[in-house]
């Protein structure tokens, strides 16, 4: 036993002194210090002021001093790399501060404030951030990075085709004076570009697109995707457009799932391609998927075929008359457009985050249409209306009763319906058999419960129901839960009858809708009670079978 104890032990330290040096390695930053001279990076090792040094961990990269013109390059390799800090102007030979050559993958993460600046200008001005096609930058981190070019991208490549650009944090305020702040540059084509988090503000002049492909020779984009974060967009050119490709340049795929999303136009569209005649045609397809969309201009480009071009099922797009028009052309449209201050739903739209009605906007919720929360939050200050349904699944109603034991004609039950939350201009209204017991209650802020009786006049079997609606809209359940019991006649003899206190109700079970129908609470709107009512002995049996898992 002695030597299994001292075997135990040997090993578990030879294992803790193998872990901590490969922690200690993972964690471990080269810090370098920019104004020594401009660095070059591969995966072996780094170059400064002509010394090399065999390296192949991280970096962390800082600045002494003003503004410096000494830059970075990153020749080869996966890099990950933190920028703190710095402030860099466009080297000799227009090298631009930050260079990813074809073939390297650079990380890298903001700390603090750090300003990247060109001043080169034309098709081949220096960018701030290189990356040409066959290279891969990823940014994140919690600091900032503001870029300005004449010409060169902010992020990307100014001829060719940039490689591939992913932002999944940071905040990036990025202007090009004369072309795409991320993408395409001057002159060249926008390769993918992913947007996932972060804080993003671009402005691109000339005519180019802010974030896609850039102006001259109809330079166009590949892949443009907006997952999370908060993006704003805006165009300045005469054929510009906010997100997409400069001139009459091809833009692509557009594709919106989530985040907030502004696009504002210049003298061209919001989003697609910017153009200079009316014979040309936009080529493209925008996917709309979700998140939040808010367009200043229109959307596509001349002669751009929507109706086989845009998808739309589940963005919130806030717009005018004339993208009113271009999201009536999508096939089957799902989601919710604001015209003004007039929002409409179309089809089943399944929130992809929280939604208010401001005090000022109105919803509407045409007949068959439906909004459903999804698991976030829908809030009005404004106004719904409209013969649609609403399914608030963030929020629970509870249903009980209450009677005499045994019940008898002239007795009376008891009912209560009680929201979790206070929720303004709710009402509830109570039914039995499909029949209104009064008029409906209302619920908010000051009450969260409804209340209602109703006298038995015959022993039968009764269903009672809660129906809610919200600012005049129905809410309803996607599977409304009915609890049904049967009259003490038809009990089975050889199982007593029992009082609530006393049964054990089943163990819960979960149905394909999320809707518990044993021993837990129920986030449904419609709840069912059925009482089983006899004439003589035994009395009422109610299961309260109306709690959360």
């Amino acid at each position: 036993m002695m030597k299994r104890k001292t075997m135990c032990w040997v090993l578990t330290m030879a294992f803790l002194a193998w872990c901590v040096p490969a922690f200690s390695l993972a964690a471990e930053e080269k810090m370098l210090d920019l104004a020594g001279g401009s660095i070059t990076i591969t995966e072996t090792k780094y170059v400064q002021n002509g010394q090399e040094t065999p390296y192949s961990g991280a970096y962390r990269i800082k600045q002494s001093g003003g503004q410096t013109t000494n830059t970075i390059t990153v020749q080869s390799g996966d890099i990950a790399m933190t920028l703190e800090n710095v402030n860099m102007a466009e080297g000799a030979g227009k090298m631009p501060p930050i260079a990813v050559e074809s073939g390297a993958h650079l990380t890298l993460t903001l700390a603090g404030e750090n300003t990247l600046t060109t001043a080169s200008h034309g098709v081949s001005a220096a960018d701030a951030i290189r990356v040409p096609e066959g290279a891969r930058l990823t940014v994140k981190g919690e600091g900032k990075l503001t870029a300005e070019t004449k010409g060169g991208a902010c992020i990307g490549v100014s001829t060719g085709k940039s490689g591939t650009i992913r932002i999944e944090g940071g905040v990036i305020e990025a202007t090009n004076r004369d072309g795409a702040a991320i993408g395409g540059g001057y002159s060249a084509v926008a390769g993918p570009i992913y947007i996932c988090s972060g804080q993003v503000t671009v402005h691109g002049y000339g005519n180019t697109a802010a974030i896609g492909g850039g102006g001259l020779n109809k330079a166009g984009a590949e892949l443009i995707e907006i997952s999370g974060g908060t993006v704003y967009a805006q165009a300045h050119g005469v054929a510009s457009t906010a997100i997409g490709a400069g001139a009459s340049g091809p833009f692509g795929t557009i594709r919106i799932t989530g985040g907030q999303v502004t696009a504002v136009a210049g003298y061209g569209n919001a989003m697609g391609s910017g153009m200079y005649r009316e014979t040309d045609t936009a080529e493209g397809k925008i996917e709309l998927l979700g998140g939040t969309l808010i367009t200043k201009g229109t959307v596509g480009g001349m002669n751009w075929p929507a109706a086989d071009s845009l998808t739309i099922n589940g963005v919130v797009w806030y717009g005018d008359a004339g993208n009113a028009e271009t999201f009536s052309k999508a096939q089957n449209p799902t989601g919710l457009f604001f015209n003004g201050q007039a929002g409409t739903v179309y089809g089943q739209m399944k929130l992809t985050g929280d939604l208010t009605i401001e005090k000022d906007q109105t919803l509407t919720l045409p007949q068959g249409s439906q909004l459903i929360e999804n698991g976030h939050k829908l809030s009005c200050l404004g106004k719904l209306e409209g013969d649609g349904a609403l399914q608030l699944d963030t929020l629970t109603l509870r249903l009980s009763a209450k009677a005499n034991e045994p019940l008898k004609a002239g007795d009376t039950v008891a009912l209560t319906a009680t929201l979790d939350r206070a929720l303004a201009d709710a009402e509830i209204q109570f039914m039995v058999n499909g029949q209104a017991i009064g008029t409906p209650t209302a619920v908010g802020e000051d009450a969260q419960t409804a209340e209602a009786t109703y006298l038995v006049r015959t022993p039968s079997t009764y269903t009672f129901t809660a129906k809610m609606s919200y600012h005049g809209v129905a809410v309803e359940s996607e599977k409304p839960v009915q609890l049904t019991l049967a009259e003490e006649s038809a009990a089975p003899t050889a199982t007593p009858q029992t009082t609530p206190a006393q049964t054990n109700p089943p163990a819960a079970t979960q149905t394909p809708g999320g809707v518990s129908t044993g021993d837990g609470s129920l986030p449904m709107w419609v709840l069912w009670a059925v009482l089983g009512v006899a004439a003589g002995g035994g009395g009422v049996v109610l299961y309260q079978k109306i709690k959360r898992d």
